[in-house]
């Protein structure tokens, strides 16, 4: 998935916020889902996401793009493997170069 559009990151920072709490979560900020945890575990991976104006997203992404500002250009690893743990300090940037079991 490309860069979303300016428009698209300024929503993604209004509608959620990110709890570093026990193993990290991401959390909406606004409308009837308020103060509950978004998004949820999909495909075979079950990487966790969450869908926003009917476009689905990483919420590591999310989060990584909450943290540090910049939306990551390739995939977000988990340190220790395990992607129900979304404590930021648990994810990098992978190296575009990098297959997916790296």
């Amino acid at each position: 998935m490309s860069t979303p559009d300016a428009h698209t990151l300024d929503h993604i920072r209004h509608m959620f916020e990110y709890s570093d709490a026990g193993m990290g979560a991401l959390v909406w900020r606004h409308g009837r889902y308020r103060g509950e945890l978004a998004g949820t575990p999909m495909g075979k991976s079950e990487e966790w996401r969450v869908r926003l104006d009917g476009t689905s997203y990483s919420c590591a992404k999310i989060i990584w793009f909450l943290e540090t500002g910049e939306w990551p250009e390739g995939r977000i690893r988990y340190i220790d493997r395990d992607r129900d743990h979304l404590q930021f300090s648990n994810l990098e940037e992978a190296a575009r170069k990098e297959g997916p079991g790296r």
